[in-house]
């Protein structure tokens, strides 16, 4: 309690110096957390975006003009309920996406014309706002009917509730008038805000009216969705055997684990952090460089107490603890009050976007046990030095 005592005392002989390098420190320790923070609301954003979007699935799709040398690879009703009568899989919809132009009142907009099934919600999140989704009738009687989705809507009428009111679609040559059914949300608002001026607004018809005009039968792809329980890639595997079998062809199909496309996304997403928490280590590093200046400064401020505590029978190892605690008291002080702020920042931002996601304390943890590592490694050197000085010179010193 003496040392502890002692180094409160001089740390706060020079306020000003003392203030300047806990604000190093501070901004070092919120740096680290912040990026840490940052990159755990991104990493479950991300997945809870892909998993509404319907991306821990299958996508299958025919690979003939890649791999193999076969024409006209089927992938239709027949291969759909091939698929479906495998017990491994929960559901399985068609999916056909083409490059349409959408006319309102004169205005044209480039889309994204999507062919649906009636349950296409179960295997692709959804959320339908306004209206009903495309029925089977629809299916069926390959109606001229659509959903478009919200931000589609407010950017036609400046509204989200537009069912009821018709649309044209430019497509396979043919320009027709189509009747808004049903509005929907597709995804969550942090994705649509990132890439809304990327991604041209969406559009739903029934798969049987896009086969009409593409004068085709087969899906571009069919997406999957697998049961519990089930390994995704042995599914995958079994899925390509079955279709190749029934068809009497060999590789012709292709299937692709979604799964594993959102783990290369957190991959890449880890490298980044990773990179960014190297650059708030080495501030945190450069700002602990700050206590072995100030300590070092004030052994040749204190060289007159320094030998009375000598003379007074003091041990060199005394001195080394004490100004090694010191520059530990610095770095926790320090420490202490960049993790406050930094949490309490993350906290407030993720009140602010709603997010339900957990702060990472490990890193809190981890930050601070480099932080008071960095203040016992630039204190030693003030330390060592104080201990060697002469009693007899220090008590000369004016």
């Amino acid at each position: 309690m003496d040392y502890i005592s002692s180094a409160v005392k001089n740390l706060f002989r020079k306020k000003f110096r003392c203030i300047l390098t806990l604000i190093g420190i501070s901004i070092g320790v919120i740096s680290v957390i912040i990026i840490g923070n940052i990159s755990n609301c991104g990493s479950t954003m991300i997945n809870n975006e892909l998993e509404n979007l319907g991306m821990d699935g299958i996508i299958i799709s025919t690979s003939s003009n890649i791999y193999t040398s076969d024409e006209n690879v089927p992938l239709g009703e027949k291969e759909l309920e091939a698929i479906k009568s495998l017990s491994s899989v929960e559901n399985a919809v068609p999916l056909t996406v083409e490059s349409a132009v959408v006319t309102v009142h004169n205005n044209e907009y480039q889309s994204m014309l999507w062919g649906i099934t009636a349950d296409t919600n179960q295997v692709i999140s959804m959320s339908l706002l306004y209206g009903r989704y495309i029925s089977m009738y629809d299916i069926n009687s390959a109606n001229n009917v659509c959903l478009v989705d919200q931000a589609f809507a407010q950017s036609i009428y400046n509204r989200d509730n537009i069912v009821g009111k018709s649309i044209y679609i430019d497509f396979g040559g043919v320009r027709d008038k189509y009747e808004v059914v049903g509005i929907v949300k597709t995804g969550g608002d942090i994705m649509g805000s990132i890439v809304g001026n990327i991604v041209p607004e969406f559009v739903y018809i029934p798969y049987t009216t896009m086969q009409k005009y593409r004068y085709s039968t087969d899906f571009q792809k069919i997406a999957i969705q697998v049961n519990n329980g089930y390994n995704i890639d042995s599914v995958c595997n079994i899925i390509e055997n079955k279709l190749n079998k029934i068809n009497n062809l060999s590789s012709s199909y292709s299937t692709m684990n979604m799964l594993q496309q959102k783990d290369g996304l957190n991959s890449i997403l880890n490298i980044v952090t990773m990179i960014l928490s190297c650059v708030g280590a080495i501030s945190l590093l450069v700002a602990s460089l700050s206590i072995m200046t100030i300590m070092t400064v004030a052994v040749s401020e204190r060289k007159r107490e320094i030998g009375i505590k000598k003379a007074l029978g003091a041990k060199k190892s005394d001195i080394i603890t004490e100004f090694l605690i010191e520059a530990v008291l610095i770095s926790l002080i320090g420490c202490t009050i960049g993790v406050i702020i930094s949490m309490s920042v993350s906290y407030i931002v993720i009140l602010i976007l709603g997010i339900n996601i957990k702060l990472k304390w490990d890193i809190v943890i981890y930050t601070s046990i480099f932080s008071v590592i960095c203040g016992i490694i630039f204190g030693v050197y003030p330390a060592i030095k104080a201990s060697k000085l002469s009693p007899i010179d220090a008590l000369r010193m004016e």
